[in-house]
């Protein structure tokens, strides 16, 4: 984890602050109402179910991506602009595509586990199944993994309002929060639907 922070960091102080939010946020989320987590799923853990394997996922691609970034166009902060800054802005957005897709996974399962008033459905067939199935969603959960993805865009956004200098004759930025958004909800539901396909045990 501090290897990851510290090649970001390095990178792009925008990839950090989104790392910094994925992290703090899903750390937060795995705790919270976990008397209730326990109560739905006998093997819940306190301090979160993440293997080395999902920990390595989750920090291996963005820190691939930050090692490119610098690479491409050296430490530092840029706008995301495609007629500027073609390859680099691409792995901008790549890395928070990455971070965002994480951030609405864990949100979505984290919330929309304990929140949600009605059964959760199998995203394949849409028939209703447990609580805790691999492959199911729920609205509440869906909604989750998009203000989870859209949180790492605001992150990604606010920092480079701070200490991009040339914002003014670059693209919009604002996107970004939509971008991440989009790659929250549409991460929670490939990783719903590969669950119903590869996981799904009922």
């Amino acid at each position: 984890g501090l290897v990851v922070g510290f090649i970001l960091t390095v990178a792009n102080y925008s990839f950090f602050s989104s790392l910094f939010v994925f992290f703090v946020t899903s750390s937060k989320l795995t705790k919270w109402k976990k008397d209730r987590k326990k109560q739905i799923d006998s093997e819940y853990k306190e301090g979160g179910q993440r293997n080395w394997v999902q920990v390595f996922c989750n920090g291996g691609v963005p820190t691939e991506l930050a090692l490119l970034y610098m690479i491409e166009n050296g430490p530092g902060e840029i706008p995301i602009d495609f007629s500027k800054e073609y390859t680099a802005s691409w792995m901008c957005l790549s890395l928070l595509g990455a971070l965002a897709c994480s951030a609405g996974d864990t949100w979505a399962s984290e919330i929309g586990s304990v929140m949600s008033k009605s059964k959760p459905r199998l995203i394949t067939t849409w028939e209703q199944v447990p609580v805790g199935t691999n492959g199911a969603v729920t609205l509440v959960g869906l909604l989750s993994s998009l203000l989870g993805g859209m949180s790492v865009g605001i992150a990604y956004f606010i920092t480079q309002l701070i200490f991009v200098t040339d914002l003014e004759i670059s693209a919009p930025q604002w996107p970004i929060i939509v971008f991440g958004a989009a790659a929250g909800l549409l991460g929670s539901i490939v990783d719903s639907y590969l669950g119903a396909t590869m996981q799904y045990s009922g």
